[in-house]
């Protein structure tokens, strides 16, 4: 059953189920006929949705589905490294529900997780191969491999979005925590647990308290309702364009931009796009903490006449923009 919902939450959730198939090879090779049967029962219960799955893998436009990134291989191998690496640091350190934008102060506790990982791993070298720990080692990296073969064989950007791999998150705090207890110092092992505690349920608490939900309908209703004939809407991040898309009830023209493009290319492809268009409108979505589409906003600012700007949902930035020579005609 949790495994059923874990593939409708998110298709990554496939990454543990082969997790689960590896440790039962080699540690669980027992009744077999029965892990069998759990297996199929998993694939029945998700039949429901391969049509949509199919029709989302059949969408040329839905660039979104499956990120790809434009790196070489060398820098390819070496970005699925370090964003492997980053992913684990950021689990032990609470920052588990992120987006890339909100990382900015995740470095400041980096000493602090240091810590605790070399703690629990000077003190009991051979710990981590008793099968309690072979248990969580491989919840925690089989996932994460394959995250990291999809990156550096498919040239996607899995491992950039830490949140896809929430599942195996607890293994890591697990991992630590049961190897902390064993610290032959009270006072450290009081200290260690405390900031490990500390830091995963801070994480846990801004992400409930402070949601980061995008409410796509509620932006499409603004757009359908004000876009006039001639207008175009530039989209920052292909996920704009698709989520949008979806609750439109009528037609509008997109300006799109590549995934992760620069700041100088969006505003290329909206000076592009303005010159065939009555007015721009521009999505920008978690602009409130991410300095990169703030450093957008000032910079189409400064290209373009500003015309409106709608804060929705708390979220999500809608503006509109007339070019230079427009504005000058009718102020």
């Amino acid at each position: 059953l949790a495994s059923v919902l874990g593939l409708y939450t998110h298709y990554y959730f496939a990454f543990l189920i082969c997790f689960q198939i590896v440790y039962w090879f080699f540690y669980g090779g027992v009744r077999f006929r029965a892990f069998f049967l759990d297996l199929c029962a998993i694939g029945l219960g998700f039949i429901p949705w391969l049509p949509m799955l199919l029709y989302q893998i059949g969408q040329k436009d839905h660039s979104d589905l499956w990120i790809r990134s434009q790196s070489p291989g060398a820098t390819q191998l070496g970005q699925a490294l370090l964003q492997g690496a980053s992913v684990v640091t950021r689990f032990a350190a609470g920052e588990n529900f992120t987006y890339p934008g909100q990382q900015e102060d995740w470095h400041k506790v980096l000493v602090v997780v240091l810590a605790i990982a070399a703690a629990a791993l000077m003190q009991r070298p051979g710990l981590p191969m008793r099968s309690y720990h072979r248990l969580l080692w491989l919840w925690l990296l089989l996932p994460l491999l394959g995250g990291f073969l999809a990156d550096l064989f498919f040239r996607t950007r899995t491992l950039e979005m830490s949140k896809y791999f929430i599942a195996c998150y607890p293994a890591l705090p697990m991992i630590l925590a049961s190897s902390i207890v064993h610290f032959r110092w009270q006072k450290a092992r009081m200290v260690l647990l405390a900031a490990l505690t500390l830091l995963n349920g801070y994480g846990l608490l801004i992400y409930y308290r402070v949601p980061t939900t995008v409410e796509w309908r509620e932006v499409a209703a603004y757009l359908t309702s004000r876009i006039e004939p001639g207008d175009r809407v530039l989209s920052p991040e292909p996920r704009v364009y698709t989520c949008v898309r979806f609750y439109l009830d009528r037609e509008i023209q997109f300006v799109r931009v590549p995934y992760d493009a620069r700041t100088a290319d969006v505003v290329r492809r909206a000076r592009d796009g303005a010159r065939s268009a009555s007015r721009l409108w521009m999505i920008s979505i978690h602009e409130t903490f991410t300095p990169k589409l703030q450093g957008l906003s000032r910079q189409m600012e400064s290209e373009f006449s500003l015309v409106s700007r709608q804060v929705i949902s708390g979220h999500a930035v809608v503006s509109s923009f007339a070019n230079r020579a427009r504005a000058l005609n009718h102020p």
